[in-house]
């Protein structure tokens, strides 16, 4: 933490906090550098104490580095914090369409707002009369490995650079289909689920539900992601902890659920998937923003 300004008023640190006082240099260049991956590790290499891990100011003091003139400090000081200033804007915004996606979502399924031309009461059913359970094993195909993740659903294991602690036999895994939906067992009561695009195979770990004819399953994935709902799934799980919980078929086809029509089905998921795209679109473009060596150019020239 950086203190300015502080106009003569006296301020106490806490007891373990090393309070330093630069003798020259840009001090907003010397709080980013406290914070960089260099500093962490030799804290993390010097440091001591089981309960409270920390460093003291001797050790600090013996930090080795490379600094620049103070000019080129103050560019890269200034960079550094109005690119904290882009990156908290752009935070904000994009919370801001997350909190409308979500209001949305309570306001559909809790039937407060209907489309235009649909009037009649969602039909009560259990989830083992919408899906059934796809227990088929590759047999020696050769298909793609997915995972599921609880922001992104179901997406390419290869690119979450995760260790595979599996070995090359995968004949126990399970298959999904486009249009199934795959879900964490042990992790479906925080969202771990999603509809797949794809053909590939899950670890035996997880559950594969088929749709049965008449459903639009994207808005099962979107119901099934919904707070009411992950309060049911976790109420449905079985196992002594949060870490061992467990939620096979055989809990959650018990499980009762309001279903609209198909066709209202079609309107709901179109609608909240045209939200998620432009969700997506706006954060590419943030990032796009953010990383515009242009900008960066001009705050170097401006510093």
């Amino acid at each position: 933490m950086l203190m300015k300004n502080i106009k003569g008023r006296k301020v106490v640190s806490g007891l373990h906090t090393i309070a330093i006082r630069l003798k020259c240099g840009d001090p907003v260049y010397y709080l980013y550098l406290f914070l960089s991956p260099g500093f962490r590790h030799y804290v993390y290499k010097v440091g001591t104490g089981l309960k409270v891990f920390g460093i003291n100011y001797d050790k600090v003091q013996k930090y080795f580095l490379a600094v620049p003139d103070e000019k080129e400090q103050k560019y890269i000081g200034k960079i550094l914090f109005l690119t904290d200033q882009l990156i908290a804007a752009n935070q904000s915004k994009l919370e801001q369409l997350k909190r409308l996606k979500k209001l949305l979502m309570q306001k559909i399924f809790n039937q407060e707002w209907r489309f235009k031309g649909f009037t009649d009461p969602w039909e009560q059913r259990k989830l083992g009369e919408i899906f059934e359970e796809r227990k088929e094993n590759p047999k020696g195909q050769t298909l793609k490995m997915l995972s599921v993740t609880i922001n992104s659903g179901i997406v390419d294991a290869n690119v979450l650079n995760r260790k595979d602690n599996s070995n090359s036999n995968k004949s126990n895994y399970k298959v999904v289909h486009a249009n199934d939906i795959a879900y964490n067992s042990m992790r479906m009561w925080q969202g771990a689920s999603g509809v797949s695009n794809e053909l590939g195979i899950v670890s035996p770990a997880y559950t594969v539900l088929k749709p049965r004819v008449g459903l639009d399953v994207r808005f099962w994935g979107y119901l099934f992601k919904l707070t009411k709902m992950l309060q049911e799934f976790q109420k449905n799980s079985q196992g002594l902890t949060s870490d061992t919980w467990n939620l096979k078929y055989k809990q959650i086809k018990s499980i009762e659920v309001t279903m609209p029509s198909k066709n209202e089905q079609n309107a709901i998921s179109q609608l909240l998937q045209k939200l998620d795209f432009s969700i997506a679109a706006n954060l590419r473009q943030r990032l796009n923003n953010l990383l515009n060596i242009d900008n960066y150019s001009r705050l170097s020239i401006n510093a």
